[in-house]
């Protein structure tokens, strides 16, 4: 599973992440939300405050990813957005 972790205050994320939900397989994620998780990416190295500033993702394997990258990994598991996060990978 991808693990996925965003700022749950943020209206816009909050907003594009409940869309990720709805079309992605239950089974391809975890969500965490890292404004009520203070502690989520502690074990990283990376503290709250860090992590609200942009997205983070750990792929299945742990390796953490962040920003851009972290879109694409979701990306790569969404239905119809596969082909976005390619385009974007070869660009």
């Amino acid at each position: 599973k991808v693990t996925v972790y965003y700022d749950g205050i943020c209206n816009l994320c909050s907003k594009e992440i409940a869309y990720y939900k709805r079309i992605a397989s239950p089974a391809s994620f975890d969500w965490i939300d890292i404004a009520r998780d203070d502690r989520a990416l502690e074990s990283q190295g990376i503290s709250q405050a860090d992590a609200l500033r942009y997205l983070h993702a750990s792929e299945p394997n742990g390796k953490l990813v962040v920003g851009v990258d972290a879109f694409l990994l979701i990306w790569k598991q969404l239905p119809k957005w596969k082909v976005l996060a390619r385009i974007m990978t070869i660009a």
